[in-house]
């Protein structure tokens, strides 16, 4: 007896053990090469996979930041190619990543912080400045309580360190103990020496005027030669600024010493050898012509403009917005003009603003980090930069967020990031040109578009963290969503994870924290609805839907990562949302991200453990655990990110350099049902967009309606494996109708042991009518 006990026992573990390699047996996830020539990951900031499954980007942002390209086919990586964004950034940045829906456009955009102030751009010292914008007076000086720091008048108190005496004389024709002393009294132009100098010498150039000399040493142009006679030379900043911080070679604010050239920064013993021979005049700071910045540079130009001397503008302004924009070789934009003293008057430069670096990290046209938007053409494998006019203002702070307007790419829509002035600015993609402005109550945290570009669901970031604004495509308008007054405090922030069905009918948005909770946007009528999950747990709620919309998922953290309890909840009733089932999983782990495979049959879920990260992979029918990947990499943070048909996902790991890919076996893909003809004896000719796998799949396909006795005939699945056509049986009513499809299914070799019996069906309830 004993002996069959014993047997029994080895029996029944051999059983458990062949089981568990089904259900929860850990997999090795492969990892994406790190390197493609000298760009290897170190900060990788974002990463999203094209529509059209043929390819993903992959988004590093440290150093020379740039986009990876990987071309994928038949469930292998058959190139890397390296995309190279025009921004510098030494420190750790993260960027907006987006692809069309037609798959032949990306942009990137580097997130900047939010600023109440105004951007400006102060070509002496080579660096974006935070100012707040203010009357700017006269010509001379400016108003009260404000100074002048050599471009614009600026609020407060300009104190200077500087007490040595240097006396100039200023428009007001007042003597001051230096220029530092003159501007702190809002005085705008300025001579040397005190008032009442003057040169009685007679000139027919420059030249022959004479020149003041800087304590430090270097010389400056003090007289100019006007009218015949020697003139004082009105200046706006210390014409010694320059020459008393450069290095070698330096004479003057103007030019570099015979024998040194200008590098951007400081005059440079030696010769710079110029290659680039391209026309792109400028005119220097004594007023004369060089083909380009390099070769004005290489003769020790310190300061020029762009354009021919003699390059003017006569119009008035009140900002810099009503001042002309320069446009780059590359047809990006750069801020020629500046709006000063109530007219636009060309901005001075040390180095290129069409190429050049600033002080903080940041570079491009405008030195700015919040200037440039990376315009991805993914046929060609290139980049254009545009620069929304919006963003040369006074008044910008900067995009905070950006997504694609239209399935081409033609249009984008961005939220700014001044909180005195948030907007939404509609920006042509071609052009850089804002189409379309609204003013809306708060800064965009997301912006996220809905699969049919009708709706676009706004998160907010700072005072309405807990409303939702609905902007209309067509109307041009946002209406917001509050939450219920009475739960503001059961419940945190939305967070920037908005999930769509196929449709962009319904969209559910993540919490981050509070009790846990499922929000639901009924898109169609703009209505938000709130249904608490739990009335026992508190924590991050992360929540998807599924592609009809009839199913959502939320998988909330319990605090002190205690582990996570997932909810199926029906959605397709918005009135009662039914708590369908639930999943507590007490194994010290907390939730990074979710998602719903396209074919609706699997749920995918990202966690953080202890001393590991892992992907759990469960049966959306029955929230049955199918089976678990380790993931390698960092243990603080990470990404889900879908493939469209189902094949695969990636687990970037945000600010790291591990990129795991794994493969999946997926059903069938749904995206779309219209009809071919109008109905013949009850029957209507269809065409379904979607996917078919050819890996995994045979031709060998049925197509059915409510249930599987109720199919389809004539059921054909093109070459490119997206389209199928059939025709309907005859329907006995006009009610919404399921969809059902069928394949015979390979198991793909290598795709882990995350399958089951269901894998072959996909199921998309009420989804469409046939007139």
């Amino acid at each position: 007896m004993a002996k069959q006990i014993s047997i029994s026992g080895l029996i029944l573990i051999l059983f458990i053990l062949f089981c568990l390699q089904f259900i929860s047996k850990a997999e090795t996830i492969n990892q994406i090469q790190t390197c493609n020539g000298q760009k290897c990951f170190s900060n990788i900031s974002n990463a999203k996979v094209a529509d059209n499954g043929k390819f993903f980007l992959i988004a590093d942002s440290v150093g020379s930041p740039y986009i990876r390209k990987f071309d994928f086919s038949s469930d292998t990586i058959t190139n890397d190619t390296v995309l190279s964004l025009s921004e510098s950034n030494a420190e750790q940045a993260s960027f907006m990543l987006g692809i069309s829906n037609d798959s032949k456009k990306a942009f990137a955009y580097r997130i900047t912080s939010a600023s109440t102030g105004s951007t400006r751009v102060i070509v002496q010292e080579k660096e974006i400045t935070l100012y707040e914008q203010v009357e700017q007076g006269t010509a001379c000086q400016c108003p009260l309580n404000t100074y002048f720091d050599g471009m614009l008048c600026v609020a407060g108190m300009l104190t200077c360190t500087d007490t040595a005496q240097d006396t100039i004389c200023g428009c007001n024709n007042s003597n001051y103990l230096n220029s530092c002393a003159a501007q702190a009294n809002g005085i705008k132009l300025f001579t040397k020496g005190t008032c009442g100098t003057m040169s009685n010498l007679t000139c027919s150039n420059d030249s022959q005027c004479p020149t003041g000399t800087c304590s430090g040493g270097g010389t400056y142009k003090q007289y100019t030669c006007t009218g015949g006679m020697c003139a004082l030379t009105q200046f706006s900043i210390e014409p010694c600024l320059s020459s008393s911080s450069s290095s070698s070679g330096s004479s003057g604010t103007c030019r570099c010493s015979s024998g040194a050239y200008f590098d951007g920064t400081k005059c440079v013993s030696g010769m710079l050898t110029c290659s680039d021979t391209t026309s792109d005049p400028v005119c220097s700071c004594d007023s004369l012509n060089f083909l380009n910045v390099c070769v004005a540079q290489a003769n020790g130009v310190q300061r020029f403009t762009k354009g021919s001397c003699g390059t003017t503008s006569t119009l008035s302004c009140n900002s810099d917005d009503q001042c002309p924009i320069g446009t780059c070789s590359n047809k990006s934009a750069f801020k020629q003009f500046a709006c000063s003293g109530g007219m636009c008057r060309l901005v001075e430069y040390l180095s290129d603003p069409c190429t050049q670096t600033t002080s903080s990290g940041s570079s491009g046209p405008l030195g700015s980090s919040g200037s440039l938007i990376h315009i991805v053409d993914l046929t060609q494998n290139s980049v254009m930069i545009i620069i929304p006019k919006v963003l040369l203002t006074p008044s910008s702070a900067g995009i905070n967020t950006v997504s694609f307007l239209d399935p081409e790419g033609t249009q984008l829509i961005a939220g700014n990031n001044d909180q005195s002035a948030p907007k939404l600015h509609i920006i042509n993609t071609q052009s850089g040109e804002i189409t379309h402005s609204i003013t809306i109550p708060d800064i965009a945290n997301s912006i996220e578009v809905s699969p049919d570009f009708k709706k676009a669901v706004v998160t907010f970031k700072d005072l309405l963290a807990q409303s939702i604004g609905i902007y209309s495509v067509s109307a041009k308008k946002l209406i917001k969503l509050d939450i219920p007054s009475s739960i503001f405090f059961k419940v945190d922030r939305f967070l920037s994870n908005v999930s769509f069905d196929i449709f962009g009918n319904k969209c559910v948005v993540s919490s981050l924290g509070g009790k846990h909770v499922l929000y639901l946007t009924d898109l169609k009528n703009d209505k938000l609805t709130v249904r608490f999950l739990s009335d026992k747990f508190e924590g991050k709620t992360i929540s998807k839907i599924s592609p009809d919309g009839t199913v959502a998922i939320s998988v909330g953290n319990i605090s002190d990562r205690d582990g996570i309890v997932i909810y199926k909840v029906d959605t397709s009733n918005l009135r009662t949302m039914r708590v369908i089932k639930t999943l507590k999983l007490a194994d010290k782990s907390n939730v990074l991200d979710v998602k719903i495979t396209p074919d609706g049959n699997k749920v995918l879920i990202l966690l953080l453990g202890e001393n590991e990260k892992k992907v759990k992979v469960l049966n959306l029918r029955n929230l049955s655990v199918l089976c678990e990947h380790a993931v390698s990499g960092n243990i603080k943070d990470g990404i889900l990110v879908n493939d469209p048909f189902g094949r695969f996902f990636l687990v970037p790991d945000l600010q790291s350099s591990s990129v795991n890919f794994t493969k999946l076996n997926p059903g069938p893909v749904f995206l779309s049902i219209n009809p071919l003809k109008a109905p013949k004896e009850g029957k209507t000719e269809f065409v379904i967009s979607g996917y078919i796998d050819a890996e995994r799949s045979s031709d060998n396909l049925k197509v059915c309606f409510n249930s599987e006795q109720f199919c389809a005939t004539s059921v054909m699945v093109s070459n490119d494996r997206k389209t199928i056509t059939g025709v309907t049986p005859k329907f006995p009513s006009r009610a919404l109708t399921s969809l059902i499809i069928l394949a015979e299914q390979n198991l793909l070799p290598g795709a882990g042991n995350c399958s089951d019996k269901f894998d072959n069906v996909s199921r998309y309830k009420n989804i469409f009518r046939f007139e």
